[in-house]
């Protein structure tokens, strides 16, 4: 087998194509950069968090650095928990931020269980117990 050396052809097709497409090139690789600017650390969308599957339950935990327990808020509404976290800081804005996850349809919501120590938010959603096949006796 015998390689051949691919020579791409000549792309100036518009001789001005430099002039204008190269500032575009730049800002191109400029705009990641802003992206990661404005990007906020903090926001709840952008931490990751783990969601772990066990026989009688489920349990969500996500990082929360230096918040307090009156700063963070969960809800549960039907089958969407959604945890918000707002922060009032006198140096710096740091907007509210919110991030939403559907449950599994199996979580008894009722008794969910949530708490926040040391920088870790941990949910409990417990299993809804499967109803077990009753036997009827014939008379």
């Amino acid at each position: 087998m015998n390689l051949v050396k691919f020579n791409r052809p000549n792309r100036n097709i518009w001789p001005l194509e430099s002039v204008f497409l190269s500032p575009l090139r730049d800002l191109s690789s400029v705009e990641p950069f802003f992206d990661r600017l404005l990007r906020s650390p903090n926001t709840v969308s952008e931490r990751t968090f783990e969601f772990e599957e066990r026989e009688d339950a489920y349990t969500l935990k996500m990082e929360f650095p230096g918040y307090a327990k009156k700063e963070v808020s969960v809800e549960i509404e039907k089958d969407i928990l959604t945890v918000a976290a707002s922060r009032k800081c006198e140096k710096k804005v740091i907007p509210e931020t919110k991030r939403s996850v559907r449950l599994p349809k199996d979580v008894e919501i009722g008794k969910a269980k949530a708490k926040l120590e040391n920088g870790i938010l941990s949910i409990h959603l417990p299993k809804k117990v499967a109803p077990k096949p009753l036997k009827l006796k014939l008379s």
